[in-house]
């Protein structure tokens, strides 16, 4: 369930911030560029994040997919009342960061719930 609420919000992402960065953008249009590098660094912070907070400061699994995931929800609240462009692609870079932190934490949920013989078999039902 976990797996598919992140996969959907993934998804969401996708098909969502070209037409809500157009819409609110000051000037009419959208450097795809600026955006696409805001959301690749995002990816980045992420996973260092991700390193912090899993590795080194050895955080339960379960609580910090919990936390990123009531910041998915908050995230995209603010995306259906906020106004303002900018704020927005903060958000949505917050929401990729977020994806970019969850994905190996999903995996390693994975690994360690699913056993290793079964697990791709397994997930292939669930997708």
């Amino acid at each position: 369930i976990t797996e598919a609420i992140v996969q959907s919000s993934f998804s969401i992402f996708i098909f969502a911030w070209t037409p809500i960065l157009l819409k609110l953008s000051p000037l009419g249009e959208l450097n795809y560029g600026t955006a696409f590098i805001c959301f690749v660094l995002s990816l980045i912070c992420g996973a260092i994040i991700y390193d912090i907070l899993l590795i080194k400061l050895k955080y339960s699994y379960f609580k910090v997919l919990f936390g990123s995931l009531i910041l998915q929800f908050f995230c995209f609240t603010f995306i259906l009342v906020s106004r303002s462009f900018y704020l927005c692609l903060l958000v949505f870079a917050v929401i990729n960061g977020n994806l970019g932190f969850v994905s190996p934490l999903l995996s390693i949920i994975k690994s360690n719930i699913i056993v290793e013989k079964y697990r791709s078999q397994i997930m292939t039902i669930f997708r």
